[in-house]
């Protein structure tokens, strides 16, 4: 089933265009978990509103090494985070609430706090230089005292354990080429640290790509991926649970037309096209259109693939700005040609 987008009513001047901005993606996707945290927050308020400030409660556990590993000599500093849900629905945190040293076997005591029961709190320390953090946790109206662990995972280099949720492909225009933004989030279903530095998560780019770009959370840090040719390795550690991997590539379009051949290495849940309404012209078999979406103020045309068992796309890319200087050296190309042709016929007819 062939999905189109025609082009209506597109600027002359591409630059002024919209383009999707990698703290747009992130903030995108950074939604999913605060609707999660705001339900909670409603079933919360609805058994009853924050007390009064005179109100205390316990916050308190160990903080577990991994496996067989032990827990450094000298204290730990566990430190209490409280994060809200403001009016756009977005998690904020709030700050540290407080601070603590671990005592003997790794246990902490928060000793009081204020009981609040519309905030969500997490706990968070540092093992061998990395940051660990635990799940959210909330306080029940009337709950005097809470009993959480730090769990510090163990790291492992089974690379195959990770899953790949969701693929997700922006496409959107430049002059004489496409920008495409992908957005893969995985998932880590253990409760260790994935360490791909010894066998590397891979990923395949297109053929013709340029001008590659990654996010990372942290812009100072080494680069934690290596392309060799058009493969693309990832060297870092996953966390259990979610993460995300972000990067960006052009490919060059000569006049207005592309044809993008995108081979996916892994199995994913759900795979979707997007690109601005009204900007470019999408056409693939391998494609099943689906509703609109949003991404800040930019609409964006979707597009379900078919297919999520390591898929093959090939999508045919139309309406993509020209540089005018190609016509004209295509018109000289042209007039030179006819010149050659017009003075072989003459030279043929004077013999």
């Amino acid at each position: 089933m062939n999905a189109s987008l025609n082009k209506k009513n597109f600027s002359s001047n591409p630059e002024k265009e919209i383009y999707i901005s990698f703290q747009s993606l992130k903030n995108l996707l950074m939604r999913i978990q605060p609707k999660i945290l705001f339900t909670l927050f409603v079933l919360l308020s609805f058994f009853g509103g924050s007390l009064s400030g005179q109100e205390t409660a316990v916050v308190s556990g160990r903080v577990i090494p991994p496996g067989t590993a032990s827990l450094p000599e000298t204290a730990m500093t566990v430190v209490l985070l409280k994060f809200e849900i403001n009016s756009e629905g977005k998690l904020e945190t709030k700050g540290p609430v407080a601070q603590v040293q671990t005592q003997d076997s790794g246990n902490y005591k928060f000793d009081p706090i204020p009981l609040e029961t519309k905030v969500a709190y997490q706990l968070g320390s540092s093992f061998e230089g990395k940051i660990v953090q635990s799940n959210f946790f909330f306080l029940k109206p009337g709950q005097s005292s809470i009993n959480v662990d730090l769990l510090i995972p163990s790291i492992t280099d089974n690379v195959e354990a990770i899953q790949v949720i969701s693929a997700t492909m922006f496409i959107e225009s430049d002059i004489g080429r496409l920008q495409i933004t992908e957005v893969l989030r995985l998932h880590n279903p253990t409760n260790e640290f994935i360490e791909t530095r010894k066998s590397p998560l891979v990923f395949n780019l297109p053929e013709s790509f340029t001008n590659f770009e990654a996010l990372q959370q942290n812009p100072n840090a080494p680069k934690n991926y290596e392309l060799l040719g058009t493969r693309l390795q990832y060297f870092r550690q996953f966390p259990p649970g979610e993460s995300t991997i972000i990067f960006r590539y052009g490919v060059p379009a000569y006049f207005g037309n592309y044809t993008l051949h995108r081979k996916y290495l892994h199995e994913f849940k759900e795979g979707k096209v997007m690109t601005p309404v009204n900007q470019l012209t999408i056409k693939s078999s391998q494609l099943n259109p689906a509703k609109s979406e949003k991404l800040g103020e930019t609409a964006l045309d979707a597009w379900e693939m078919a297919s999520v068992q390591q898929p093959e796309l090939e999508i045919e890319v139309g309406a993509i700005p020209v540089q005018q200087v190609l016509y004209a050296y295509l018109g000289i190309a042209v007039f030179l040609v006819l010149m050659l042709l017009a003075i072989f016929f003459v030279r043929i007819r004077l013999k």
